[in-house]
């Protein structure tokens, strides 16, 4: 089963995620990153003169370098985190990196006390996806912002709510069809 968040359960997950944990679930959420990159992630690779993250090719799924644009949102949130020797932006309750799985207990855990079920770390990658899709209604700058080499995998993640469905048929023209409710507007 695939999941996305609405902004409202995101809200919710975010305030019940512990300190250490907070800005990665923020920062997935606003980039669309997998946990592999944003738990691999060091301070040297962020221009915050340019506002962007350059990711190694080693950091990659796809083995490509890319860059990755910084809202005002994340560059605040990034200056505001601490930072030690090791280099690593987002690290555990110990301020040590978290290694290769070790977000996921404090994930789940967050989850539950939000009321999430079957919710995944990368489930955080659909919920970007869609809100980018239903805000910018452009599934092409989805694909390049996923960093997806086509269209097929970007549709798999790009899910658009009940909600959004109904308020785009809505706003069809009506051509004068409903003519007396047009009138009472």
């Amino acid at each position: 089963i695939v999941r996305y968040l609405t902004e409202d359960m995101a809200q919710k997950l975010l305030s019940v995620c512990p300190d250490h944990l907070r800005p990665a679930v923020f920062f997935a959420l606003h980039t669309g990153l997998r946990a592999s990159e944003i738990f691999s992630l060091r301070w040297d690779q962020i221009d915050f003169e340019n506002r962007v993250i350059r990711l190694e090719r080693t950091q990659t799924k796809t083995k490509e370098y890319y860059t990755v644009h910084l809202t005002e949102g994340l560059v605040k949130l990034l200056q505001s985190l601490p930072r030690y020797p090791h280099g690593y932006v987002f690290t555990n309750s110990k301020g040590e990196p978290y290694g290769v799985q070790g977000y996921k207990k404090a994930f789940k855990n967050a989850c539950k006390r939000a009321g999430i079920e079957n919710f995944r770390f990368h489930d955080l990658r659909h919920t970007f996806a869609s809100w980018v899709a239903m805000k910018s209604k452009d599934l092409y700058l989805v694909k390049e912002l996923l960093h997806h080499k086509d269209m097929r995998s970007t549709q798999r993640y790009a899910h658009l709510t009940e909600d959004y469905k109904k308020q785009v048929l809505e706003s069809l023209p009506n051509f004068g069809i409903n003519a007396e409710e047009e009138k009472e507007k």
